[in-house]
């Protein structure tokens, strides 16, 4: 039986993503996720949390855990939105 094309395409995104990972930490030092976060916030600017988890294709939950990280070690900055107190924006302080 052949295999399912989706399957494959699956399994080709996950080792290109293992990959990404494995240069950028040899390289720079940084997960491929933390990239991919800096790199959105680099191109968007300022954004909500949820604008950026939408950019990047995760949950909220998701992004939330990974803008904690990217706090303590000073990569971005988050505030309340004026128009809305419950809405954080995210904005990038720093490129690793």
């Amino acid at each position: 039986m052949d295999t399912p094309l989706a399957y494959l395409l699956g399994k080709l995104m996950f080792e290109l993503d293992r990959a990404a990972d494995q240069l950028l930490q040899t390289h720079v030092g940084i997960s491929y996720r933390r990239f991919l976060f800096l790199t959105v916030l680099q191109h968007c600017g300022t954004v909500t949390q949820h604008e950026l988890a939408i950019a990047l294709g995760y949950s909220d939950p998701a992004v939330s855990t990974m803008l904690v990280e990217l706090a303590k070690d000073g990569s971005i900055q988050t505030t309340k939105s004026p128009e809305h107190g419950r809405k954080r924006l995210v904005a990038i302080t720093t490129l690793p």
